[in-house]
């Protein structure tokens, strides 16, 4: 959730086999220059992804950087890049 002069961006995020979906609960008034830094996703108890890719309307698909840290079961996904007030974006992991 974003605050600019009383305006909010509302971001619903899913995750469902293996992808992490964000799409807009409803239209901001203006447009942010936000971007998401990284995902965290703590109770991962897979192996290492082969690969993690980003999806979205303006940036197409991407390969992106990932880190397992198998002693706490966290996945760290490192710079998606996703503007926060893009909708329809998702992160795959496989």
């Amino acid at each position: 959730v974003l605050d600019r002069e009383g305006s909010n961006i509302y971001i619903e995020l899913t995750f469902e086999k293996g992808t992490l979906h964000g799409s807009m609960v409803h239209e901001p008034g203006f447009k942010s220059g936000a971007w998401l830094e990284r995902v965290i996703i703590y109770g991962y108890r897979k192996d290492a992804p082969k690969s993690v890719k980003v999806k979205s309307v303006s940036g197409g698909e991407s390969e992106l950087d990932s880190t397992l840290h198998s002693d706490t079961n966290t996945l760290v996904i490192k710079r998606p890049g996703i503007s926060l007030s893009e909708d329809g974006w998702s992160i795959s992991i496989q």
